[in-house]
């Protein structure tokens, strides 16, 4: 850090420029003031340039940003912000394009990825690598037979000439050569009997050895011409081998892929059709969800008739219906027999007879036939009113025998039913906590007399005074149809009077049935008749009296 002094001696940091003790200015502040460089000025400029007059095409992926070569008057006269605002608006159009056209190349690579991953998928990866494969082979035995190295033509006409003249030369030579070895030594010349230095060979040595030389360039010429003649024959038996193992190998492959392809086609529908039998069965419509209590006549109903309806929930006894109806549908074979289903309806809804289509005309059915048994059931099998029939046929039955088997051993507790209030649908969650339950036999045992509490079929409220007297409400017979179980808990009723049903018997519901019998009873003694039995019999016995008749023959 700089530091000066005043006049009077004091330190003056360098960033004051007076002292603070006296007031003094630094001797050297004004140097140091007029030796700072002035800063640079910044220029700000407007740029009057048309952007569109510099505009270039720009090519992207979705097309051209061409700049506007003809423009009008009106479009001159505007300004620049406007224009830049007009070319905002194309570039935020072209993001939101661009924007669509990625989330569209998302949702594509989304679903392939989705379905790459599924059995008819795999399947059909698997078939379409076999057929590339058989493919691949063909093409690798044809590039086999172009590199194949054909013997070239006359090879053995020239082995046979090649020796012929070898044979031929050594014969003409050898005997000349004998011959002159034979005749030169014997010359009578000095110079020549100096040569061989009197050496004179006899006929039989040079024929012998004539002989041999012979034989050993026949036996070379010999050699020469079998081994020309073995690699001959090597290169055309090895060549006739490559060649028939390929055309073995070609045939089978041509026959396996023409396998294929007309059997991958059949496979692929097989596919498409076992998918949708295994997937999607049949349907069920939303309303069969709901109960059939609603369609009842509340005004054909006696008001002594009381219904409920099982209670459907996570307990054990819907547990168990559940397991039984499991055990029951998804028998061995179940598949199967559904099958057998879809055909039987999808024949009936085309009006087909059974010998035309069936299960095993499909395996039957020709490649590529537009009308054959496999299109019809794989152009049919998706159909709303088809699955609906199947779902149908199927749980009709199995509905039936769960409610005569499974629903009267389990005995899931009840929701009593009003008649003013009928439910058509199942009861939310929360308002099964509050509606009111009831054991299945607590809810049958209603109506079993008690004993200490008999029931009467008359109130005696509703009897008159001399009803009362008579004592109609103690005297009724009942009849009782309950079933094996509730036997022993029915008091008061006559065993004639009684009868029963066993557990094993097939019902779909438990019923108790009670019918109450008394009477009969005069109407004077019924409380709602007694006026009017009492103005009958007034008005009976007013006619029954005789009218007095006047005599004129009688007087006063």
């Amino acid at each position: 850090m700089n530091s000066g002094y005043c006049i009077n001696g004091h330190e003056i940091e360098a960033e004051f420029r007076f002292c603070v003790m006296c007031g003094a200015e630094r001797p050297n502040a004004m140097e140091e003031k007029t030796s700072v460089a002035t800063p640079e000025h910044l220029v700000i400029t407007i740029d009057e340039s048309d952007p569109l007059a510099t505009a270039e095409t720009v090519k992207s992926s979705i097309g051209y940003l061409e700049p506007v070569t003809d423009v009008s008057p009106q479009v001159t006269s505007q300004s620049n912000y406007e224009r830049r605002m007009q070319l905002d608006k194309a570039r935020d159009e072209a993001y939101a394009e661009v924007s669509a056209l990625e989330n569209l190349q998302q949702n594509v690579a989304e679903w392939e990825q989705r379905n790459n991953h599924s059995f008819l998928a795999k399947t059909s990866a698997v078939m379409q690598k076999n057929i590339a494969e058989a493919d691949g082979l063909l093409t690798q035995y044809n590039r086999t037979v172009d590199s194949l190295r054909i013997p070239e033509a006359g090879t053995m006409a020239k082995l046979r000439k090649s020796f012929h003249r070898k044979l031929l030369w050594q014969t003409i030579l050898i005997p000349l050569l004998s011959y002159l070895i034979y005749k030169i030594p014997r010359i009578p010349n000095r110079n020549v009997q100096r040569f061989f230095d009197g050496v004179q060979p006899s006929m039989k040595v040079i024929l012998i050895y004539a002989t041999v030389i012979y034989l050993v360039l026949l036996l070379g010429a010999l050699i020469a011409y079998y081994r020309g003649w073995s690699t001959y024959q090597r290169k055309v038996i090895t060549t006739l081998w490559q060649l028939q193992i390929v055309s073995r190998n070609v045939d089978q492959v041509r026959s396996e892929q023409g396998r294929l392809k007309s059997l991958y086609p059949q496979v692929n529908e097989w596919l498409v059709i076992l998918g949708h039998s295994l997937t999607n069965p049949w349907r069920i419509r939303k309303e069969w969800f709901e109960s059939s209590i609603g369609d009842l006549n509340e005004a054909s109903l006696p008001n002594s008739l009381r219904i409920s309806q099982a209670h459907e929930d996570d307990g054990p006894a819907m547990m168990g219906m559940q397991r039984y109806a499991a055990e029951r549908f998804m028998s061995r074979g179940w598949r199967a027999k559904v099958f057998a289903d879809q055909i039987d309806v999808i024949r009936e809804s085309i009006g087909l007879p059974k010998d035309r289509l069936n299960v095993d005309m499909l395996d039957q059915d020709i490649l590529y036939s537009p009308n054959g048994p496999r299109a019809l059931i794989r152009t049919n099998i998706e159909e709303l009113p088809i699955l609906e029939s199947i779902g149908r046929r199927q749980l009709l039955p199995l509905i039936k025998e769960v409610q005569k088997e499974a629903i009267t051993k389990s005995r899931p507790p009840v929701n009593e039913i009003r008649k003013a209030t009928i439910k058509t649908q199942k009861v939310a969650a929360e308002d099964e906590e509050n509606s009111e339950l009831t054991p299945w036999d607590e809810f049958l045992g209603f109506s079993i007399p008690v004993q200490g509490k008999p029931r009467t079929p008359l109130s005696v409220f509703s009897l008159s005074d001399s009803g009362k007297v008579a004592a109609h409400h103690d005297r009724y017979t009942t009849f009782m149809i309950v079933p094996e179980r509730f036997k022993e808990k029915v008091y008061g009723v006559d065993d004639n009077q009684l009868h029963t049903y066993g557990e094993t018997t097939k019902l779909p519901m438990d019923v108790v049935v009670r019918a109450d019998f008394t009477g009969p009873i005069p109407a004077q003694d019924l409380l709602f008749l007694e006026k009017t039995a009492a103005q009958r019999a007034a008005a009976e016995e007013k006619e029954s009296k005789p009218k007095s008749e006047f005599k004129k023959d009688k007087g006063i």
